[in-house]
């Protein structure tokens, strides 16, 4: 912010930092969709302007983003401009059905009912018949929970037991671009 207004650029990118254009802001990643973007109060039609890298926002049609936003206006006004964009990512497949299973299995145990979600019994037998539970310490530690629909869709989605999202980077070469992303 430069005097009450943001400015998008970085360091070093103008000498006398006077507003003008630039064809792509950084927004925080990931985004998964742009709603609305608005210039001087005028929302730009869909297809004016696409995401990359989901992050990057991108001019489509010829015009530039300004440089300078009078955060100080609201966006319906001159002078400023605004995005209204969903982040993150769309859940993978089966992700709902597991995490519906596993909230209602803590509903359950939080409101005193009877539910699957594993307790620390190791062996229950009665009239003469033995039922053995696993160890509710190795569940975890293997990353399952004892729920058959959730520990299927971990299983299926991460096989490998990762702890986060692998990510490969190439110091020796420039990023590639992904147009629409």
């Amino acid at each position: 912010m430069i005097g009450g207004q943001w400015f998008n650029l970085t360091c070093g990118s103008c000498s006398d930092c006077a507003c003008s254009v630039v064809s792509e802001a950084l927004l925080p990643a990931p985004v998964h969709s742009v709603v609305e973007v608005k210039v001087d109060g005028t929302p730009l039609v869909t297809g004016a302007y696409r995401v990359d890298n989901n992050r990057l926002l991108v001019r489509t049609d010829g015009g530039r983003w300004p440089r300078c936003n009078d955060l100080s206006r609201a966006d319906t006004e001159e002078g400023t401009w605004s995005v209204t964009a969903l982040f993150g990512e769309e859940p993978p497949e089966g992700a709902a059905l597991a995490m519906g299973e596993l909230a209602c299995q803590f509903a359950k145990a939080a409101s005193g009912e009877d539910c699957r979600l594993p307790a620390g019994v190791q062996q229950l037998v009665r009239q003469g018949v033995t039922i053995s539970f696993p160890d509710v310490g190795e569940l975890f530690e293997k990353g399952r929970t004892g729920l058959y629909l959730v520990d299927a869709f971990i299983a299926t989605w991460n096989p490998n037991h990762l702890r986060s999202r692998s990510r490969v980077y190439r110091v020796d070469r420039p990023t590639v671009r992904r147009t629409g992303t």
